[in-house]
């Protein structure tokens, strides 16, 4: 039986590096609201990339889905409506589905992506108020569902993935993957 992820948090908590590390672990096809943004013709305005961007996940999940494939899907803190439309894509699915949410504090949130920024050479044009804007709304679609909850905070890259391999097994969600030592 095929299987749904869908990762939500605030900026910064761990949800990108999570996909990634469990895209090398297991057979699941990745739905990147945020890579889809930045391939869109960069001469229009960051809104209309994101709608843009938006519309294409929507029409890449009911693909994926209509051909039975498990799904991991990061959830941008900035769309409350992307987990509800998620939600109905598959409220008359056969999938089996985990809605994790991944959470740190604030502050912890500002200082990691600070460091990433430098890590990777680049302005950092994210400011703290746009991050906190950002947390704020990613606990909003905390708010209208249940959500599998990781606090990561003082947790390492591989602790994160191996809280989220235990929550599969809890929910007795299968996947052809490789073990982690």
């Amino acid at each position: 039986m095929p299987c749904f992820i869908s990762i939500g948090g605030p900026p910064s908590a761990g949800k990108s590096t999570l996909v990634r590390n469990f895209l090398e672990y297991a057979d699941i096809s990745c739905v990147d609201d945020h890579s889809l943004k930045q391939m869109i013709d960069c001469k229009k305005r960051s809104l209309e990339r994101s709608e843009m961007a938006h519309k294409l996940c929507l029409q890449m999940l009911s693909f994926l889905m209509a051909n039975k494939k498990s799904i991991i899907f990061e959830i941008p803190p900035n769309f409350v409506s992307f987990f509800n439309e998620a939600q109905e894509l598959l409220k008359d699915s056969n999938y089996k589905y985990l809605h994790l949410f991944l959470y740190s504090d604030m502050d912890t949130c500002i200082q990691r992506k600070k460091k990433c920024s430098r890590q990777e050479g680049k302005y950092w044009s994210t400011t703290p108020e746009i991050i906190k804007e950002y947390y704020f709304k990613a606990l909003e679609i905390h708010k209208s569902a249940r959500f599998d909850v990781i606090n990561t905070a003082n947790l390492s890259e591989k602790e994160v993935l191996q809280k989220l391999l235990e929550v599969l097994q809890t929910k007795e969600i299968f996947l052809s993957a490789n073990l982690i030592n």
